[in-house]
């Protein structure tokens, strides 16, 4: 196979070989003795050295693991990926990631162009371009390369992959593809079909039959999201998500529009949600940029709530907490004549997170008495909040960990566990995580490892990138344990996990 060409010299990967004062053929038969010792027999040379330190080629992954155990460093080091961004610190202080220049800035022709001032006016989150479908900090890039660096995944061609599909979601999102791709054919009958393509060959005249169809079609692809793995759920979103827009294309009454607005509105908000799960935050918050401006155009104040609350999410997950507050205030406002719904209660549980975060008590348990008011029943949610008495519970045990309360939260988690629907594992997933980092508190690591091994169980299952990262925050305090057996074990299952996950993602 043909070495890929980069030209940018691997200064890192030169000075290493310098500094020992080793010749080109030297290094040569230092890798060869390395390979050989895991029973590889491979042609390298002097000549092949030289491309590489110049950049003229990139060694492949068995190469790149002999040069790691060979100069004792990390990849990272050597030079062979870009240094990557820690998602959590050890001081717990905010770490600002950047935007990519290129995410997109999703639009709406409309007469009511008009934007929350939140939005205009709040930046957005300063998100890196992941350099991996799943971001590790340098402590777990160390631990892997060390074990599974011949099995590397190419992050050259990771990165390349995450820019087309950037690409390609932000086309759509600027509505330039006409190219639909109908939903799966087991979301609908033959009837169902037949409705939407009329609907779409047709001029106009979208009958209230195929709004069912589309809106049916959208909830089902919530349903779909709470388990299954998200890049194998993207392709059909999208292709919902199209139809909808191709529909909204045409003359069509002024009823027709309010529903249709609101159909892909809340599909791209779908998107967001999976796209969130892959850690491609900066094309998310366009999906709920478009999402929340579609709401406004037709009023829809509920869906323009819900889109600000994931919204905020993105925040609290780049560790920026301070800034989901302004939105969640303007999604509050919304909600005020929304009492039959569960989408205030919701948005006071996400806010009291965000204070938890801020290491406010006080905030924090206001916030959670005003998401108290969710019951079991008689609370519509109408764009897949998911927030029930399980919710709430889980909410409350976040909180209570990052208020560093470990017995309360896992009273709170044991609770959520105990209401949560079986078929919901995506979500055990991250009960678990959560209640392991309860044990770790504590430290009882052989307890938090045993849990988390569960939640690692469900995670390479779901293919969920989020819980993923949550999983490797706890791994990271756990590295004070790291000559445990069970510590051990559990970095071997999340390495399965991680690769498990990331060649799927590469599918």
């Amino acid at each position: 196979m043909k070495a890929r060409q980069t030209g940018k010299p691997n200064e890192l990967l030169r000075q290493q070989r310098v500094l020992r004062g080793w010749s080109l053929v030297r290094v040569a038969d230092e890798l060869r003795v390395l390979c050989e010792q895991d029973r590889h027999v491979v042609p390298v040379n002097s000549s092949m050295i030289w491309k590489w330190e110049q950049g003229k080629h990139t060694p492949s992954p068995l190469y790149r693991d002999a040069f790691c155990r060979l100069y004792k460093l990390t990849a990272d080091k050597l030079g062979f990926i870009d240094a990557l961004v820690p998602l959590s610190s050890s001081d717990g202080q905010d770490q600002p990631i950047n935007i990519p220049s290129d995410a997109a800035e999703p639009t709406i022709q409309s007469e009511d162009a008009s934007v929350v001032t939140t939005l205009s006016t709040l930046p957005s989150p300063t998100l890196s371009a992941f350099q991996e479908d799943v971001t590790i900090n340098n402590k777990a890039t160390r631990q892997l390369s060390s074990s599974f660096g011949a099995f590397a995944v190419q992050e050259s061609e990771l990165r390349d992959m995450d820019r087309s599909r950037r690409l390609i979601l932000q086309e759509i999102l600027r509505g330039a593809s006409f190219c639909f791709v109908l939903p799966p054919e087991e979301l609908l009958s033959s009837d169902s079909w037949e409705r939407l393509s009329m609907a779409i060959t047709r001029s106009s005249g979208v009958d209230s039959t195929v709004l069912v169809d589309l809106e049916a079609i959208t909830k089902s692809y919530w349903r779909l999201r709470a388990n299954a793995a998200s890049n194998d759920l993207l392709h059909g979103v999208l292709g919902h998500f199209q139809t909808s827009v191709q529909l909204m294309s045409k003359s069509q009454t002024d009823a027709v529009y309010q529903r249709l607005y609101s159909i892909t509105g809340e599909t791209a908000q779908v998107i967001g949600q999976i796209l969130f799960d892959m850690h491609d935050y900066a094309t998310a918050w366009s999906y709920y940029k478009f999402s929340i401006r579609a709401a406004q155009m037709v009023q829809n104040r509920d869906l323009e709530a819900v889109g600000l609350g994931r919204m905020s999410f993105l925040f609290t997950y780049s560790k920026q907490a301070k800034q989901t507050l302004p939105l969640l205030e303007e999604a509050q406002k919304l909600t005020q004549q929304s009492s039959a719904t569960v989408i205030a209660p919701w948005l006071a549980a996400i806010e009291a997170e965000a204070y938890a975060i801020l290491r406010d008590p006080d905030a924090c348990t206001r916030a959670l008495d005003r998401a108290e008011c969710i019951t079991s029943q008689g609370m519509l949610d109408s764009y897949a909040t998911g927030f029930n008495p399980s919710r709430l519970a889980g909410y409350k045990g976040v909180c209570f960990l990052h208020l560093r309360q470990p017995e309360l939260a896992r009273s709170s988690l044991n609770k959520a566990l105990e209401l949560l629907n079986a078929l919901a594992i995506r979500r055990q997933s991250r009960l678990y995580t959560d209640l392991a980092t309860s044990y770790l508190q504590q430290e009882e690591v052989e307890e938090a490892c045993k849990i988390a091994a569960q939640a690692l169980r469900i995670t390479a299952q779901t293919g969920s990138l989020s819980v993923l990262q949550r999983i490797n925050g706890l791994r990271d305090e756990l590295e004070r344990w790291k000559d445990m057996q069970c510590v051990k074990d559990l970095n071997e299952q999340f390495a399965t996990a991680l690769m498990s996950i990331t060649y799927r993602g590469k599918r």
